[in-house]
């Protein structure tokens, strides 16, 4: 019985010790085969050649394979908060490919101090919820679409010229938005600029009119305060990170005069090369991706214990918390004695003595009586309480029932108590 004991309380340990190694240390590690449904994740998580537009595996790939393993990959679901601590934030690139979550005041907080402390951060972003951390840097996304009159194919990919210190790129986009920044903020350049007749269609309507922004339309911009070493690029199209897009050798302008092929994937590798000079680590950021319906309450949960650990004043309180819980259950928790019937034969269990008074038997036979009355009518108790003489006396047909009921100083025989009980089982 001791060992049995012993095994139950290391089992409960063990899957204690599993919830928190799943729940905090996981989504440290590199790599996984964690895609988002229909996010622009490093992993394909449809095989489908055709929804490769859901996919940055070949933007991964090529950090991966770029400068001899020069960049660690990894992958975050939990929460941005788990960045608080990590080492090197100076050689560390944060990206997140479409903001389909709000980011919480947490991990703003948190995303401002690994910027404060050189961290790089990539924000692509059309028109979901990234304006919930742009705004915080005086930078803006539309959330309408940009048009642009010079593309490539049909007017859902626009063309627009890119550039990094003295080099010149052309970029293809993919149904992208823009980007407002607050005129003359010294901190923000703008990298790449939609054509002077691109413009945001602020009412949908694909026409030029009233409504809608002139541009030429900011689409990639970095904010850096001077002197600092952390830098933020904001990007109003996370599809030019994905596979259909990030290599489109051979695409010009819908004029054919320039002859400059469309290459995404050489920004990107420079971008990339200019944030950490000297590699380091790239994370991805799944978790402000809307995951299987199936995993929306694992994510979900796992996102709040994140923000909860990645406070070492709130760990301390968490772990000491549960610490106590397991030791209050394992000394509280007992095993159920061995049970076996234990009928004797040879003994004799008297039932319990019936009433010796006859006002004793009477005072049980009322109750009885009243009872029966207030189930067969469908009282409540108090509404039975609250009924006079004569209306109790009106629901009792029984002449001698009414005098059991209603005549309390009337003394019964023997008799009379036998009858009683016999009318009230018949009844």
């Amino acid at each position: 019985m001791e060992t049995y004991t012993l095994l139950k309380r290391a089992l409960a340990l063990f899957l204690v010790v599993f919830i928190i190694i799943g729940y905090l240390i996981v989504p440290l590690l590199p790599g996984g085969n964690d895609a988002s449904n229909g996010s622009i994740s490093p992993f394909s998580s449809s095989g489908d050649i055709g929804k490769n537009y859901q996919d940055c595996t070949k933007f991964w790939n090529m950090l991966k394979d770029d400068g001899q393993n020069e960049y660690e990959l990894y992958t975050l679901v939990g929460s941005p908060t788990i960045l608080r601590n990590i080492e090197q934030p100076d050689k560390t690139l944060y990206v997140i490919l479409g903001v389909q979550k709000d980011f919480r005041p947490a991990d703003i907080e948190v995303l401002k101090e690994f910027y404060k402390n050189g961290g790089k951060l990539i924000i692509a972003d059309d028109f979901g919820y990234g304006n919930t951390f742009a705004e915080q840097f005086n930078v803006h996304f539309f959330g309408h679409g940009l048009w642009d009159a010079v593309y490539s194919r049909n007017v859902s990919f626009p063309l627009v010229y890119a550039h990094l210190d003295f080099a010149q790129y052309l970029l293809m986009l993919d149904k992208p938005s823009g980007i407002y920044l607050r005129p003359g903020d010294p901190n923000i350049e703008v990298l790449a600029n939609g054509s002077k007749d691109s413009y945001i269609d602020m009412n949908e309507n694909g026409l030029v009119d009233g409504h809608d922004i002139p541009g030429p339309i900011p689409v990639i911009s970095m904010y850096r305060e001077p002197g600092a070493s952390g830098a933020i690029i904001f990007v109003s199209d996370p599809d030019m990170f994905n596979d259909d897009k990030i290599y489109n050798d051979g695409l010009m302008d819908r004029k054919g005069n320039d002859k400059t092929p469309a290459n995404n994937s050489l920004f990107i590798r420079d971008l990339v090369r200019r944030l950490l000079p000297t590699g380091g680590k790239v994370v991805f950021d799944e978790s402000r991706h809307v995951p299987e319906k199936a995993l929306r309450p694992f994510y979900d949960t796992l996102g709040t214990v994140t923000i909860v650990t990645s406070n070492p004043r709130e760990l301390v309180f968490m772990m000491f918390g549960l610490m106590l819980i397991i030791i209050m259950t394992i000394v509280k928790a007992k095993d159920k004695e061995a049970w076996f019937h234990q009928f004797d034969i040879g003994k004799i269990t008297r039932r319990s003595d019936l009433p010796e008074s006859r006002r004793e038997m009477r005072d049980r036979l009322r109750a009885i009586a009243l009872r029966k009355l207030r189930i067969e009518n469908g009282f409540a108790p108090e509404e039975l309480q609250a009924m006079t003489p004569t209306q109790l006396a009106s629901l009792i047909k029984d002449h001698d029932i009414n005098e059991l009921v209603l005549n309390d100083e009337r003394d019964m025989t023997d008799e009379e108590l036998r009858q009683l009980v016999k009318k009230l089982r018949s009844s």
